[in-house]
C-alpha cells in the first residue's frame, strides 16, 4: 500500500497525542526512516516466490470498485466486490497532504 510519507506521519502524530504519549522523532526523520523501510520492503518482496500486489491509498479512497476489482483478480478469486467497495469510508482519510 502506498501512500504519501507526510500522510502517515501526521495520522502517527495525532495517534501518540490521543495516547497521552511524547513523540521525541522529528517528522522530516520519521519521514526518512519510512521511505527507508518502505524500500527494505520493496526490495525484499521483488523475490520470485512473491506476488506483489501495489495499490495506492488514494486511488482506492477515490475508486474503490475499480480497485477491489483488482485485488479481486490479483487473488483469482471470485469476491464480492460490490461489498469490498461498500466499506471504503473516505470521511476517514482525515491527513491530507
Amino acid at each position: 500500500m502506498h501512500r504519501n510519507l507526510r500522510e502517515i506521519v501526521a495520522s502517527q502524530n495525532k495517534m501518540l497525542v490521543r495516547r497521552g504519549e511524547k513523540n521525541e522523532t522529528p517528522d522530516e526523520r520519521a519521514m526518512q526512516l519510512l521511505d527507508e523501510q518502505v524500500r527494505d520492503a520493496r526490495f525484499f518482496l521483488r523475490r520470485p516466490q512473491f506476488d506483489v500486489l501495489e495499490m495506492n491509498f488514494g486511488e482506492i479512497l477515490q475508486s474503490a470498485r475499480p480497485q477491489a476489482r483488482r485485488i479481486a483478480e490479483f487473488l483469482g478469486r471470485r469476491l464480492d466486490v460490490e461489498k469490498m467497495a461498500q466499506v471504503v469510508d473516505i470521511g476517514l482519510y482525515r491527513n491530507r497532504s
